[in-house]
């Protein structure tokens, strides 16, 4: 399932994640991956400890960074998607189960 902008999301309980410096070092205790997430992709990480929408997700960033809301979505979208394919972040309704 590909997720939307009404799409609930939320981070993967299996995941152990780090603040290091400008960026998030995380491991999948499932598999042993480890990931790096730098700057906003590690604040989006952050953002990701409560459920939300990624239109409230995406609303945020627009608060904190100089992005447009067209750009900000058109760049958030697939990165959570790919968190989703990964399952490093899920769907709390369990769609993407």
């Amino acid at each position: 399932m590909k997720a939307d902008l009404n799409t609930l999301v939320l981070r993967s309980q299996h995941i152990l994640a780090s603040d290091l410096d400008d960026e998030v070092v995380m491991m999948d205790v499932e598999s042993g991956s480890y990931f790096s997430m730098p700057g906003p992709a590690g604040r989006i990480w952050n953002l990701l400890e409560t459920e939300q929408t990624i239109k409230s997700l995406t609303e945020t960033l627009i608060s904190e960074y100089d992005v447009s809301a067209e750009q900000c979505e058109a760049e958030v979208l697939p990165f959570v998607n790919s968190l989703i394919e990964r399952d490093l972040i899920i769907l709390p309704n369990g769609e993407n189960k």
